[in-house]
């Protein structure tokens, strides 16, 4: 009797044993396939963000490259480059018993501010 205790005991813990092993198993392989999911998402939304500055590059080119597009290209980055001179200045225009009022305060070289 002792005899069959010992290997119907010994079944048991083996059929636990492979259990715990397919359990295993299987998390590894979900686990698995979560993180190459997660890679194949952050791959596709780097090409998406890749493809559409191309995209940008490739426009700004076309336009540049028409006569019409290129002027107003060079209007735009005029623009843009006296907004960007002009940011340390500051204008204020407001109206007061139809006299209108503006007022200006503008960064010298030594970082000084002063109102005109």
């Amino acid at each position: 009797m002792k005899k069959q205790y010992i290997y119907i005991l010994i079944g048991i813990i083996t059929s636990a044993l492979i259990g715990l092993v397919a359990i295993q198993i299987y998390w590894i392989d979900n686990a698995v396939t979560l993180k190459e999911e997660e890679f194949k998402r952050n791959v596709r939304s780097v090409l998406f963000s890749v493809s559409d500055k191309l995209e940008k590059i490739d426009a700004a080119y076309r336009i540049k490259a028409h006569k019409k597009g290129q002027q107003l290209f060079n209007q735009r980055m005029n623009m843009l480059n006296t907004s960007a001179q002009n940011e340390n200045d500051s204008t204020v225009v407001f109206q007061k018993d139809g006299v209108t009022y503006q007022v200006s305060e503008k960064q010298s070289a030594d970082g000084q501010m002063y109102q005109k």
